[in-house]
């Protein structure tokens, strides 16, 4: 996890979507994926 604890810094995924994985089904995996996009794109450096 980050300095914060808010992202994993390997995967860019908050604890809940880490936890909810399992049990998302294909829209929800690719919404999350959308999200992982959003914030690699955002992330400095």
């Amino acid at each position: 996890m980050d300095a914060v604890g808010q992202l994993c810094t390997g995967s860019l995924r908050t604890l809940d979507e880490i936890g909810a994985w399992r049990g998302l089904d294909a829209p929800g995996r690719l919404a999350v994926w959308a999200q992982i996009a959003r914030r690699a794109q955002a992330a400095p450096g």
